[in-house]
């Protein structure tokens, strides 16, 4: 009897034990890795599009500068980075004051090229070239509230054009006006390095979808959710390999079915018993009462 309950106790007891704990460890071992495995992938994607996205943004900037460097005549007059910034920022400011009178001073007529933007306001083609009409064109900008943000400068360096040496530049900021919201802009620039004070001959600004000195920012904020991505993947897997199995009846078709015709079978009678009983213990409550 002894020897019965034990082997009893054994059987419960592997009944109830958990179905998982019945596989090889080498498939779990299988498993952790392959999750791992998927994490580590898809972390090195992230910082590989990073990298690559910098790379290309700076050899192309380089090569820009180097080739304009390259261009310059010896003895030219000189236009700095730091000259050339201070420019472009005083530029900016009368214009958000709408300073016409500065910025009369800033575009010289005897070396202007052209000032060209987009909608609103655009100034495209022949009226790009209008030097004579841009103080007005720039009232009118004023009026309209329309205000420019610097996000980022970059000078490329000088090179050698029609009157003497000019300086290189490209932009990117931040425009915004009625009817236009704050949109991101980018655009480049020519300074007449010969004149005195430094004057801008050339302005073109265009939309952009973003702009490149966020980029930083965009690559950081796409690896967090590439992160986060992956780690709702690992999620995911380990659930699914440690939820349990839906419960299936894996006793045989003959026993079910004979059990179902027992309970079946067995039901009605115990109804008929209970109601005859009912009606029994009716009849004699009634003969009671009428005695």
């Amino acid at each position: 009897m002894v020897g019965f309950a034990e082997s009893t106790a054994t059987l419960r007891a592997k009944s109830t034990a958990n179905p998982f704990a019945k596989l090889p460890v080498e498939v779990a071992k299988n498993r952790e890795m392959s999750s791992e495995r998927l994490a580590k992938s898809l972390r090195l994607l992230g910082l590989a599009l990073g990298l690559t996205l910098t790379l290309l943004l700076g050899a192309s900037g380089t090569a820009e500068n180097e080739a304009m460097a390259g261009s310059v005549s010896q003895g030219a007059a000189a236009c700095t980075e730091r000259t050339s910034r201070q420019l472009v920022e005083s530029f900016i400011s009368s214009f958000n004051k709408g300073d016409t009178a500065q910025l009369d001073r800033l575009f010289s007529p005897d070396v202007f090229d052209w000032y060209s933007t987009d909608a609103p306001g655009a100034r495209v083609n022949q009226e790009a070239y209008d030097r004579a009409g841009l103080m007005a064109y720039f009232a009118e900008r004023h009026r309209e509230h329309e205000q420019l943000k610097q996000e980022s400068f970059q000078f490329n360096g000088e090179s050698a054009g029609g009157l003497g040496v000019v300086g290189n530049f490209e932009f990117e900021l931040t425009r915004m006006a009625d009817g236009l919201a704050p949109t991101s802009y980018s655009g480049k620039g020519v300074i007449a390095c010969w004149s005195n004070p430094h004057t801008i001959v050339r302005w073109s600004m265009g939309r952009e979808p973003f702009l490149r000195a966020r980029l930083l920012l965009y690559v950081s904020l796409a690896s967090l959710v590439l992160a986060a991505l992956a780690v709702g993947l690992v999620i995911l897997f380990r659930w699914g390999r440690t939820r349990p199995p839906p419960y299936r009846d894996t006793r045989p078709a003959s026993k079910v079915v004979m059990r179902s015709r027992i309970v079946g079978v067995v039901r009605p009678r115990m109804s008929s018993v209970v109601r005859r009983r009912v009606m029994s213990s009716g009849v004699s409550a009634h003969s009671c009462s009428a005695a």
